[in-house]
């Protein structure tokens, strides 16, 4: 599994100390920005019990509401393996913390899709596994087991969790956005 995921904020001092190329040359691959969870939707297949959440929950001190038991507003996920890893074309995103991407929702299938790294010309595609609640692509069902080409900006949706596809340049303005203080950047 690649490191935690970080938060736009662990961005700025990088983005203040670079131009838009250099930020994109350092970060040569695209990345995953949390959007959302959806919870208006509570019909889902995949359960995971966690005794200490149902402990919480009898004793009264787990959190009170859904945002404070699972955040992605504003995580930002590289989409990439480990150096050593085998399959470098192929990043798998799941539940499961074996995955190169771990999302730790309930909604998010074990092994839930992958991205595909197509080389000659460089695009990437998502692949459904076939997962029990799905993956979205700019709001229509992704096929279980076909390839949809995804391009900066397009929205995804695992399950309820809802990122955006972005490129490094894409990243760089957006930390831009939500912290103009990054403006003084070199």
């Amino acid at each position: 599994m690649s490191g935690g995921h970080k938060t736009v904020h662990d961005y700025v001092t990088t983005v203040k100390s670079m131009t838009p190329e250099a930020f994109a040359s350092r970060y040569p691959h695209p990345f995953l920005f949390g959007r959302e969870v959806l919870e208006e939707e509570f019909r889902f297949s995949t359960v995971v019990t966690d005794e200490k959440f149902l402990s919480e929950i009898r004793e009264g001190s787990a959190p009170s509401s859904p945002d404070e038991i699972f955040r992605i507003r504003q995580w930002v996920i590289s989409v990439r393996k480990a150096a050593e890893a085998p399959s470098q074309d192929r990043v798998f995103l799941g539940r499961s913390e074996t995955n190169d991407i771990c999302v730790p929702h309930k909604t998010v299938s074990k092994l839930h899709a992958y991205f595909q790294r197509d080389p000659q010309p460089l695009k990437w595609s998502i692949v459904d596994t076939g997962s029990a609640n799905g993956t979205k692509h700019n709001g229509n069902r992704a096929p279980p087991r076909a390839k949809v080409e995804i391009l900066d900006g397009d929205t995804l949706v695992f399950g309820r969790c809802v990122f955006q596809w972005m490129s490094a340049r894409s990243l760089y303005e957006r930390v831009l956005v939500l912290n103009p203080d990054a403006a003084g950047r070199a």
